[in-house]
């Protein structure tokens, strides 16, 4: 068994010890694993590739080749959240996907009021929701107009990272003058 997989299996018994894994391996090498793990009549869906990290699914309606809802890069973190799901009997979200203007409509907003907020008119709202790419500061401009705020997350390889780059900066303090003799 793959050493990542043992790792995600021991440290899952020492934090649900009660709990049951069955485990599929591969048809091939570098194919996917998958890990169903069950305790009280409750039952997570784990799934492994290397490079990609652990997939898990809690869904009723949750179909083959959907993929998972959730993926995290390390055995602990995967571990954290199987067994929390485990614990409570919660489901996981598949990550919906969207288009801004129907974001937008689903929160409340017209475009006017969005452009009011933003100080634009109603024509540039218009325009940028149909841009199919656009500057980072204007897609976090739009949805800080709407109450949210953007996240940015890298996966490479197996490893996830949010990067901060483009966080919003505090405002610089004006410098001050040194005073002369």
């Amino acid at each position: 068994m793959v050493k990542t997989v043992r790792m995600f299996l021991e440290l899952l018994h020492r934090r649900l010890p009660q709990a049951k894994a069955s485990v599929d391996e591969p048809a091939s090498e570098g194919g996917t694993w998958f890990l169903d793990v069950s305790r009280g009549g409750r039952s997570v869906v784990v799934q492994w590739k290397p490079k990609k990290g652990f997939g898990v699914s809690v869904d009723p309606h949750h179909g083959l080749g959907e993929g998972p809802h959730e993926v995290y890069a390390d055995s602990r973190s995967a571990v954290d959240r199987v067994a929390d799901l485990i614990k409570t009997g919660a489901l996981t979200h598949s990550p919906r996907e969207v288009l801004i203007g129907r974001l937008r409509d689903r929160l409340g907003f017209s475009q006017e009021r969005l452009a009011k907020a933003l100080g634009v008119k109603q024509a540039a709202i218009s325009k940028m929701e149909r841009q199919p790419d656009m500057k980072i500061s204007t897609l976090q401009r739009l949805i800080r107009g709407l109450g949210g705020d953007v996240e940015i997350i890298a996966r490479v390889g197996d490893e996830s990272v949010k990067l901060i780059q483009f966080r919003r900066r505090a405002p610089r303090r004006p410098r001050r003058r040194s005073a002369r003799a």
